[in-house]
């Protein structure tokens, strides 16, 4: 298992000869599987389908989220945090022509195909419109287990950036320095703000992207329709954001 995992560490992101034509058996087998694995369980949460389709030692690795080990553990992480997560509905859509899949040998017999690709991710919130999530890079280690299924074994999921286009802020003398900071909302969880770019930016699980300046204490992601209001104490400190949407308060943060 450790000489698998090394090999897989070793070969990510690395362009071979022997990548797969898209036209091979094995290139289009693999294709399907992250089909069912995207399409079938990610979008639309048939989360059953990854009961035979990954292996029992299953292990993520996500450049923001941590490592995940265990079947039943992933397969609860996504029931929790993508079919389940309050007012938010989550789509994956691989990039076309991203793909390279890789074969892996052991003294001339094949035991694994490594796939790499870049995909995106949108969500949509309490039913509007579709907004832009991240764009990231992804790798999966396909293995051929002893009963003759090939099934994920090691998953990556890195260099996870923002689809939106980074927008100037509109010319103002503030200071983003009082915005930043860790805050806690109900449905969304942890939410961290920070500044890039002479942006504020916020990470938050499945959504990062920059928060525009729009007016006094107000900051919106550009092509959206989310805004972002901040409130602060009597002490002009801030305490606290809200999401607005569509003239509405969808969502409120604590600052920790």
């Amino acid at each position: 298992m450790k000489n698998i995992l090394l090999a897989f560490f070793c070969l990510v992101g690395i362009s071979s000869f022997a990548q797969l034509d898209p036209e091979s058996e094995q290139y289009k087998m693999i294709m399907e599987k992250d089909s069912i694995l995207f399409e079938l369980s990610f979008n639309q949460c048939q989360t059953e389908v990854l009961q035979d389709l990954i292996s029992e030692d299953f292990e993520f690795y996500h450049d923001q989220g941590g490592i995940t080990k265990g079947k039943q553990e992933f397969i609860a992480s996504i029931d929790q945090n993508i079919c389940n997560f309050p007012g938010r509905k989550s789509r994956r859509a691989l990039v076309p022509g991203s793909t390279e899949i890789f074969p892996m040998y052991n003294n001339g017999e094949l035991y694994g195909l490594l796939q790499n690709a870049k995909h995106k991710f949108y969500f949509s919130m309490n039913g509007g419109p579709e907004q832009k999530g991240s764009v990231a890079l992804f790798s999966h280690l396909w293995i051929k287990e002893a009963d003759g299924v090939w099934r994920l074994q090691r998953s990556m999921s890195y260099d996870h950036k923002p689809q939106i286009e980074e927008v100037p802020m509109a010319k103002s003398e503030i200071d983003l320095t009082p915005f930043t900071g860790k805050y806690k909302a109900p449905k969304t969880g942890i939410v961290n703000i920070s500044i890039e770019n002479d942006n504020l930016f916020l990470k938050a699980t499945g959504l990062e992207a920059p928060l525009v300046f729009k007016s006094e204490g107000r900051f919106e992601i550009p092509g959206s329709g989310l805004e972002f209001q901040f409130v602060a104490n009597a002490n002009n400190d801030i305490e606290k954001f809200q999401v607005i949407e569509n003239g509405k308060v969808v969502e409120e943060a604590e600052k920790l």
